[in-house]
């Protein structure tokens, strides 16, 4: 009887260590767990905290980049504007001035002083201050009345094609200088009529040269004469639009 009391008190003293024993196996699979979520909370936290300031680093990086860009990108678009608003009104100008003085020039409208009813003051006064070189002049003074005009018309000329020759050069120097800095299709206007003044000049030229050779047939002046002021009148449209036509979409026109 008393063998199994003392068995029995055994069993309840394993029973009691076995139970003391899971309470601490418990409380440390809590206590593992516990730190386990703590410690990787704070991992996973530190671990978003860093990407979210590489990301925000590389987006600011980015955002400064494209603000350059931009920034560059008007500063650009702002000077090409100014050269652009400084070329056009310069070489319009030029090619009005080349155009209307080949047209003065290759007429066939052409008028000239009399000089065969001049006095001989006034004849002597109207050489010396034209644009004949001294050799002519010299030449032009010791001619009979009869034969004045038909010098001075076949003299003068010559410096009225070097003088027209010199504007038409210009315009059109300016012109390949300068172009690029205006759109195409403004530049193709402008170069399409600068040659076809270049072109009529030059037959001019050859015709003055060779008129006693040659028939009389002046297809560029005639092209130019037929269509020039047109396409110079069209021109002159585009030209205008382009450097008011903002003015006007913002209505500056009635705040002034």
């Amino acid at each position: 009887m008393q063998g199994l009391t003392e068995g029995i008190n055994g069993l309840a003293l394993i029973l009691r260590v076995l139970e003391i024993l899971g309470f601490v196996v418990g409380l440390a699979v809590l206590l593992s767990y516990f730190l386990f979520k703590t410690l990787s909370s704070k991992w996973l936290e530190t671990k978003f905290q860093e990407r979210l300031e590489r990301f925000r680093h590389a987006q600011n990086r980015e955002l400064e980049e494209l603000r350059l860009k931009i920034n560059t990108l008007f500063d650009r678009t702002t000077r090409l504007h100014q050269r652009e608003f400084e070329v056009m009104p310069e070489a319009w100008a030029k090619l009005n001035d080349a155009f209307y003085k080949t047209m003065a020039l290759v007429s066939p409208f052409q008028q000239y002083p009399d000089l065969a009813h001049m006095s001989t003051e006034h004849f002597s006064e109207f050489v010396d201050s034209c644009h004949l070189g001294s050799w002519e002049k010299n030449e032009l003074k010791g001619l009979s009345v009869q034969e004045r005009n038909s010098y001075y018309i076949d003299h003068v000329y010559w410096p009225r094609l070097v003088d027209t020759r010199n504007i038409v050069r210009d315009a059109h120097v300016y012109l390949m200088k300068n172009g690029i800095f205006l759109r195409p299709e403004i530049k193709d206007r402008f170069t399409k009529l600068s040659e076809m003044v270049s072109e009529a000049l030059a037959e001019d030229e050859f015709h003055q040269q060779h008129r006693d050779i040659r028939p009389e047939a002046r297809e560029r002046r005639d092209d130019l004469t037929k269509h020039g002021e047109g396409l110079l009148k069209e021109l002159e449209s585009i030209v205008n639009a382009r450097l008011w036509g903002d003015r006007e979409k913002l209505g500056m026109d009635q705040m002034l």
